[in-house]
Parts: structure tokens; C-alpha cells; sequence
């Protein structure tokens, strides 16, 4: 009599019994690997990226009153694959209520020495620009204004509307010298109305602003765009658009 066969036998001969397919079909090869150290590099920057946007959204739910909330992200985009993929740095939230506005801007940027405190009318003044210390100085328009920089300014509204500030800085059929044109246009922004003036001139410059309308307070915020100086990198004329349109007003 025949020993009898267990089953665990049984699934063991019947494994051995299966014919294998060619083994480059089954073995990853080199390149295989490459592929999934890329993805896997890609994954954990993004995993980490994902830390630094919850711990931003944790920390404004939870610090009332605090005036800035920062996060550190890499101050550059970081970049793998040889630099064919590329992942930009968590944007940086520069709260202000005691100002009325909140501002989110690129995590490469930084605020400029420039900014300075109240002075008369002129409750504050902040200048926030993608430039290194270094690359600061030589970044100044024609007219003492920081090219590709952002301006952003809080006035006491006095008697003036939003629209007569507008005209009053270059609107109003009192343009600057060397000015080619004039556009202004009326909208609304987060729910305030805003004039948005923007001032063309011969040589190449182009200034925009926008004048928020805040109660008895005006909220301006301006940029200047200089083909003279050089562009920063990864910065455009939509970066600025991005980050007026992205402004919370409090």
C-alpha cells in the first residue's frame, strides 16, 4: 500500500510541475530599477511636502494672534531624474491681521531690507522679493522702485475712494514722465472693490497696482516689471498675479 499524500505535498508537486516563463520576463533588469529609485525619490519628496502643508494648516487653526506663521521648506525647487522633474518649495504664509491681509507667497522668497514702519498716513510698508541679499542692490528700477519685487502698503483712506488714489498715482491725466499708457480698470478682489492701474512707459518698464478698497483703511499692492534688470528664475508676470489673487483679506 501506497504511503499516503498530504496535501501540503501535493501543492508541492504540482507548484514544481508549473513550466516557468523566460526568466527576462520575470527578473527586473537595471533599467527596471531605475525607473523605481526615481519614483520612490519623487514619492518621499512629495510625503515630505505634504508634512510641511498640514504642519501649516495645523499651526494657523491653532496660533490665534500669533503674527507670522513660517514653515522651512528647501529654499530652492528640488529636483530629480537629472533635474527632468523638479517640485517647487511649500509657499510661505506672511500673516498680518493687525494689518488686514494675510499673504501667501513662493517659499524662495523672503522680505526685503526695504520695508520700513509708519510714517504719517503710511501705516506700513513691506517690500517681499525672490532675490538673495546680494542680488538686492542691483535690482532697483529706473525710478528707485525694486524691479520684480513685490510692494505691498497699508494707508489710512482719508476722504479719497480707492478710485481717486488710483488716479492721484498715475491714472489721472497726470502720468509720469516717459509714460506711454494708461489702463485702469475697477474689480473686485476677495470681495473688496479694487482699482488696478497699470503704467507703461517707453523704456520698457511697466508698473501695476492694485488699490483695495478697506474702510477707512486702502490696501495697495504694487510691482514693477523692468526688462532692463534681469528676471529672477522661475519668476513672471503671472507669479505676481497668483499671489494678489491668492491674498486674504481679515
Amino acid at each position: 500500500m501506497l504511503p499516503e499524500l498530504g496535501i501540503e505535498r501535493a501543492f508541492q508537486r504540482d507548484l514544481d510541475l508549473l513550466p516557468l516563463p523566460p526568466e527576462e520576463a520575470w527578473v527586473p533588469a537595471a533599467r527596471h530599477g531605475y525607473r523605481l529609485a526615481v519614483a520612490a525619490a519623487v514619492a518621499g519628496v512629495t510625503a515630505v511636502l505634504i508634512v510641511l502643508i498640514l504642519s501649516s494648516i495645523t499651526g494657523d487653526r491653532t496660533g490665534v494672534g500669533s503674527p507670522e506663521l513660517r514653515v522651512t521648506p528647501p529654499p530652492r525647487p528640488t529636483c530629480v531624474d537629472g533635474g527632468r522633474i523638479c517640485i517647487a518649495p511649500v509657499p510661505i504664509m506672511h500673516r498680518h491681521p493687525e494689518l488686514g491681509y494675510n499673504l501667501w507667497l513662493p517659499g524662495d522668497w523672503r522680505e526685503a531690507s526695504a520695508s520700513s514702519g509708519p510714517s504719517g498716513d503710511l501705516l506700513d510698508r513691506r517690500v517681499f522679493t525672490p532675490r538673495t541679499a546680494d542680488e538686492e542692490t542691483i535690482a532697483t528700477a529706473a525710478n528707485g522702485t525694486p524691479a520684480w519685487d513685490l510692494i505691498v502698503e497699508v494707508w489710512r483712506r482719508g476722504e479719497r475712494s480707492a478710485l481717486e488714489w488710483a488716479r492721484a498715482g498715475g491714472c489721472g491725466g497726470s502720468e509720469p514722465s516717459l509714460a506711454a499708457t494708461c489702463h485702469l480698470e475697477t474689480q473686485t478682489l476677495r470681495g473688496a472693490p479694487t482699482v488696478v492701474t497699470t503704467v507703461s512707459f517707453l523704456d520698457r518698464r511697466e508698473t501695476k497696482t492694485y488699490y483695495i478698497d478697506r474702510g477707512e483703511r486702502l490696501l495697495i499692492l504694487r510691482y514693477v516689471v523692468d526688462q532692463a534688470i534681469g528676471r529672477p528664475a522661475h519668476v513672471t508676470e503671472e507669479t505676481f498675479d497668483q499671489i494678489v489673487r491668492m491674498i486674504g483679506l481679515v
